[in-house]
């Protein structure tokens, strides 16, 4: 990710919460199945879907505006249902909630929070979700069931930061609380709240991945140059060690649970040094400038340099074929990045665009937490989504691969494509 995109989760709280404009008005169309759909952020916070030409448009929400926003709009993994945060503002208090919908608003459920969520993540199956919010004790790990009770919210547990996935069974969720310099902590935690370590040394980075249906996981362990990108199992015994790291480590599992793409990122501090750390004579693994991407297969060989540059987000296509990736190039106060294809043969480069600001400010700067909920690609790995803006303000791009150049769709702050 790049330096500088981060903010703190306070930030996004606040921002969330200020402001409100007008909305969308619900039609009355009839019924669009949620296949191939982008969901999207419109620039009055109002929640849409719509047809990736930007056709067929169905209001999720209507009522944005007067002290009412929307975020963070996330779909089921059959996409079926919707996601996202409701924050009102009355008489100068907040009172946000977590609602889920059908895909087309309807059959709506509201879960009423102390909290304002600013990350959800739908389970496996689709039963339900979890979200981070920021509280008085820091970030704070919430659940909704809503086979259980649609309307009530109840805390798993705290930490700051905090990141989390589920496991591929939704039985568990693997969670990870950074301490900065301190000691994070690794752990397993139930839908109950029962809460089981699992490493005693994790390394940098941010959100643990889950491999297919397999009960293993990749993060990384240790200190310094010392630190370790690993598959382990669920009670934190090494399998395989994929690299050695000297910094902050991004990286994504594909879906077939076979291969990592990761990144390494510069650490702000002083005498700190990104890079992969040499190894000594006879290791298997070469040593890797900073910034460099690379593939890995997760049980065999040697990894892969895919490209270099600073990377901020990384995605696999739904079949694992390819990897779209976005690199950053700040200049001044002015950030854009550039977004690229990886066939498995080649790298294909596509347009160089401005971030909208809630991108930037909610996705970028956390972009291996969300690769774990969303994703930009369309459902056959066509094409890809991504909100940028041009002389006519935040909008929603789509790009073909076989296409030179995207195409604006819709006007929009943020994005996400169903997943079928």
């Amino acid at each position: 990710m790049g330096r500088c995109l981060r903010v703190s989760p306070v930030a996004v709280l606040l921002a969330m919460a200020l402001g409100c404009s007008s909305s969308p008005t619900a039609t009355s169309a009839p019924p669009v199945e949620p296949v191939n759909r982008l969901l999207v952020v419109t620039t009055d916070a109002d929640i849409v879907t719509l047809d990736p030409s930007g056709g067929s448009l169905r209001a999720v929400t209507s009522d944005a505006g007067d002290g009412v926003r929307h975020a963070q709009p996330t779909w089921s993994p059959d996409a079926q249902r919707i996601a996202f945060a409701r924050i009102a503002i009355r008489d100068r208090q907040l009172e946000p909630s977590l609602v889920t919908t059908a895909a087309d608003g309807t059959d709506r459920t509201d879960a009423p929070t102390e909290l304002t969520p600013i990350y959800l993540h739908w389970d496996p199956a689709g039963e339900r979700v979890a979200f981070l919010g920021t509280s008085q004790l820091g970030i704070e790990l919430q659940l909704v069931d809503l086979d259980v009770d649609a309307t009530r919210a109840r805390t798993i547990m705290f930490g700051s930061p905090l990141y989390f996935s589920w496991a591929r069974d939704g039985g568990e969720l693997l969670t990870h609380v950074r301490a900065g310099s301190a000691r994070g902590a690794l752990e397993r935690v139930t839908i109950d709240g029962t809460r089981s370590p699992v490493a005693a040394d994790p390394g940098l980075f941010q959100a643990p991945d889950w491999t297919g249906t397999e009960d293993r996981a990749v993060y990384a362990v240790g200190a310094g140059s010392a630190q370790r990108l690993v598959v382990a199992d669920r009670h934190g015994t090494v399998r395989r060690t994929l690299a050695r790291i000297d910094g902050l480590v991004h990286f994504s599992v594909d879906p077939t649970g076979s291969r990592v793409a990761f990144a390494v990122e510069r650490v702000r501090e002083p005498g700190t040094n990104l890079r992969l750390a040499a190894l000594g004579p006879g290791d298997p693994l070469p040593r890797v400038g900073a910034g460099a991407l690379m593939i890995a297969d997760l049980d065999q060989g040697t990894p892969e340099r895919i490209a270099e540059g600073p990377v901020v987000l990384v995605q696999w296509s739904p079949k694992g074929d390819a990897l779209l990736f976005a690199t950053l190039d700040a200049t001044g106060e002015r950030q854009t990045v550039t977004w690229h294809v990886w066939d498995g043969q080649r790298i294909h480069r596509y347009a160089t665009t401005e971030p909208t600001s809630t991108f930037a400010r909610d996705h970028l700067p956390f972009s291996d937490q969300y690769a774990r909920s969303m994703t930009l690609w369309s459902p056959d790995g066509s094409a890809f989504t991504y909100p940028a803006r041009d002389d006519a303000g935040d909008g929603i791009w789509v790009q073909r691969l076989d296409e030179t150049g995207p195409r604006r769709v819709a006007g929009g702050r943020m994005v996400t494509w169903s997943p079928r």
